[in-house]
């Protein structure tokens, strides 16, 4: 049973790291990367088949290509196949591509904004297929991918913001390896400078963080005991 000033301890400890715009957090029970971003996909596909008339098995999380998100079965149905090298169980989502671009940045850049162009192009063609498994409920991205360790440039994930936003999808921030400092910001997403309408809808944490969790907007609050908001 938590303590009676676990409230306190919350606000003080967990809230004065929250990404611009999110002020409230869910913890789980433990502190992997996995249980993260299986609570946050949960939280999200449910906000989202609860907006829109759906079942849970008519919704699905739409993950990139080099990703990798955890080891559970969800976690692995929207990572790359690479990620998976033991075929442990995952069901076969589709997953929209990740940039490939060259380098350097600066004389490439007519190359890259096609590349990136390319993969909005596609996943946008994902979103609007709605395939065997239903409508896409949940859009999760790494900042730089767990596989290669690639990255895009900011253009890509503010449209990639945007297109969650126009098609109401919740957007999760998968920043379980890239939060806490390691990408020079405390959030690797801080470094897509997005605008206050632009924040993600959830960021995840585990692992490193020594608990596991994810902050989010207060539209996607749970309930008044399993969450802590700051206002």
């Amino acid at each position: 049973m938590p303590p009676n000033d676990i409230a306190d301890l919350i606000r003080e400890n967990v809230m004065v790291a929250a990404p611009k715009g999110l002020f409230q957090v869910h913890l789980g029970g433990g502190n992997t990367a996995d249980e993260a971003n299986e609570l946050a996909m949960s939280v999200a596909l449910r906000s989202y088949a609860t907006r829109n008339g759906k079942s849970m098995s008519e919704v699905f999380a739409l993950g990139f290509d080099n990703s990798h998100h955890g080891d559970s079965t969800a976690c692995l149905s929207v990572s790359s196949v690479d990620a998976n090298p033991n075929s442990l169980p995952a069901f076969p989502w589709p997953r929209g591509p990740f940039p490939q671009l060259k380098f350097p940045i600066a004389q490439n850049e007519h190359f890259n904004n096609s590349e990136e162009d390319r993969c909005i192009s596609e996943t946008e063609s994902i979103i609007k297929e709605r395939g065997q498994w239903g409508d896409v409920g949940a859009i999760i991205v790494e900042p730089i991918s767990s596989i290669n360790n690639q990255f895009a440039t900011p253009r890509f994930f503010r449209k990639l913001r945007a297109l969650a936003k126009d098609h109401g999808i919740p957007f999760i921030v998968d920043e379980t390896k890239t939060g806490m400092g390691s990408t020079g910001k405390n959030w690797g997403h801080e470094h897509w400078y997005l605008h206050d309408d632009q924040v993600p809808d959830f960021v995840t944490f585990g692992g490193k963080s020594s608990l596991s969790g994810f902050y989010s907007t207060l539209e996607h609050r749970l309930n008044a005991d399993a969450t802590s908001v700051q206002q």
